[in-house]
């Protein structure tokens, strides 16, 4: 569903503001994959539910990939590390 809806909304985004497009790629990979197992109404979420026998809430604590691709989302945004530019703008 993120690649579907999300994707093409901020796509134009990254463009506008001169970024590779390979950083739109990471994106799709942090908010889609990574963070789709502690949405208890994705695929995923219900999946690992039903396969583990526990609530969403339960094993929420425990998905640590998807807090540690959230933290390193907000260390590249707000040093610039690792964000590719299409071109230097000064």
């Amino acid at each position: 569903m993120t690649f579907a809806v999300v994707g093409p909304m901020i796509s134009p985004l990254y463009d506008k503001y001169q970024l590779h497009r390979k950083n739109w790629s990471r994106t799709m990979e942090d908010t889609g994959t990574a963070f789709a197992p502690i949405i208890p109404w994705s695929v995923t979420g219900a999946f690992i539910a039903d396969t583990l026998k526990v609530p969403t809430g339960d094993y929420i604590l425990f998905a640590l990939m998807t807090y540690l691709g959230i933290l390193f989302a907000l260390i590249y945004i707000f040093t610039g590390f690792g964000i590719a530019k299409t071109r230097d703008c000064t």
